[in-house]
């Protein structure tokens, strides 16, 4: 009988290990692609200009944490770009806005409210070699961007107390999400703009309700907000700088060229009540020759 119960403890011992295994929370291991073509920073993030999401971050997500103060489950989930050249780490963050947007103050109380806050150590995740305190050392930059409810944008680095000299961002406030597309120079992180440099990275999106201060937190990595247990933490995320295009572009061969030369011959030339439906033409023609139209202006 004592056999027995010493078996049965043993099997509750290596179930219990288990389970311990799978519920124990990683980091993240990102690549962010080389912007072979950069974004105009204007709020508007689009497939044809930024390429594929990065990651989608859930409360579900391992190397997520959720917090919510104000008592009841909101839906503030994210998805994320990361992307860069040889002067600027790229992020854009398109969330959910589910309660109205609310940020009253800047500066100092640049957190308490719709925003976005990260962080980017030179010295790789967990460059402190504490996930639950991960930072390298105390001057890495803890940067909030965000719409203040009076209008105005802004940014603010918590470390340094002061504005990113050399940033570039555009937040694009609608009723249902909010758009963030931000540009950091690597030079103010400490870092390098180059192929296979790697940082440890987190970033937070904080919520409010309209008109309020923040009820709620959804962070990707931590290091940036608090309370939170320990055990619940994975430290900052990598983020590889890898020299793949983000955007790709269609070559145009002969063999598109060639179909497009014979329809545009049988097009009859338009007379002239007929300019309007030979602007409209136009467009066509040039798709079937395999020619890309930039509806958006680059600078």
């Amino acid at each position: 009988m004592k056999r027995i119960s010493a078996l049965a403890l043993m099997a509750l011992m290596i179930i219990a290990m288990m389970s311990f295994a799978v519920s124990a929370k990683n980091n993240d291991k990102i690549e962010a692609p080389y912007f072979n073509i950069p974004p105009v920073i204007d709020g508007v993030v689009t497939l044809e200009e930024w390429g594929n999401v990065s990651v989608h971050v859930t409360p579900e997500q391992s190397a997520s944490y959720y917090c919510d103060a104000g008592g009841g489950a909101l839906d503030i989930s994210f998805n994320m770009w990361l992307r860069w050249d040889e002067t600027y780490l790229y992020i854009a963050v398109v969330t959910n806005e589910p309660d109205g947007h609310s940020l009253p103050q800047g500066e100092g109380s640049l957190w308490n409210g719709d925003v976005i806050q990260f962080r980017a150590d030179p010295a790789g995740p967990n460059g402190s070699g504490d996930k639950n305190a991960p930072w390298s050392n105390a001057s890495i930059p803890n940067i909030s961007v965000g719409q203040l409810s009076d209008g105005k944008q802004t940014s603010w680095d918590f470390q340094a107390s002061k504005e990113i000299p050399g940033a570039k961002y555009k937040i694009n406030v609608g009723s249902n999400s909010t758009t963030y597309e931000v540009a950091i120079p690597h030079e103010y992180f400490g870092g390098k703009g180059k192929e296979n440099f790697v940082y440890g990275f987190s970033l937070v999106r904080l919520n409010a309700p309209k008109g309020a201060t923040y009820n709620a937190w959804l962070t990707w990595g931590d290091g940036i907000c608090g309370p939170q247990e320990n055990d619940d933490r994975v430290g900052s995320n990598s983020l590889t700088l890898v020299k793949k295009d983000a955007i790709i572009i269609p070559e145009t061969t002969a063999a598109t060229e060639a179909p497009a030369a014979k329809a545009a011959a049988k097009t009859p030339a338009a007379q002239t009540g007929d300019i309007g439906l030979a602007i409209l033409a136009i467009p066509a023609i040039l798709s079937l020759a395999g020619v890309h139209i930039v509806r958006k202006t680059r600078k």
